[in-house]
């Protein structure tokens, strides 16, 4: 599925959400890095629980290739919090109640069956610019890049 609102090779929309460390994050803040912005379900989906576990495990081989590691989801901060405690992870982890950054993207999951107001599994890797260089948005919970694929593509992009 491809993202009509932050499409390969556009600007990668801002943002400035709450982190769980009680700060306020933004993309900006990225700039001069290459970002990998993830955007997930919830502590409560399996696989985003899955794909969290492998990033916690490779984040410094992310961090090598010169990546920042942002990964978002529409769960309450607190929930948030605890969940990433937890599961001991320590790149930035941030709360989208708002939808803000969710519908930026264009990744919000408009037919969850309990009603929620989620994202759709989705990975943007941006460059040092800020530009989207991929991007790819889960048809399913389970359609979702893995760790190897994230950084093959950040070794290709400045």
């Amino acid at each position: 599925m491809k993202s009509l609102a932050a499409p390969v090779g556009s600007v990668a929309p801002d943002f400035t959400l709450p982190a769980v460390d009680g700060r306020d994050r933004s993309l900006a803040d990225c700039r001069n890095h290459k970002a990998v912005v993830i955007f997930y379900r919830g502590h409560w989906c399996g696989a985003c629980r899955r794909q969290l576990a492998a990033l916690r495990e490779g984040v410094l081989e992310l961090e090598d290739c010169g990546a920042t590691v942002l990964a978002i989801s529409a769960e309450p901060i607190e929930r948030a919090r605890e969940s990433a405690e937890r599961d001991g992870l320590t790149f930035t982890i941030l709360s989208d109640e708002t939808l803000v950054a969710i519908d930026r993207y264009g990744v919000r999951h408009v037919d969850e069956p309990e009603g929620r107001a989620i994202a759709r599994p989705a990975v943007f890797l941006l460059d040092r610019a800020g530009i989207v260089r991929y991007a790819h948005i889960g048809e399913d919970p389970l359609d979702r890049p893995g760790l190897q694929l994230i950084r093959l593509g950040l070794e290709t992009i400045d």
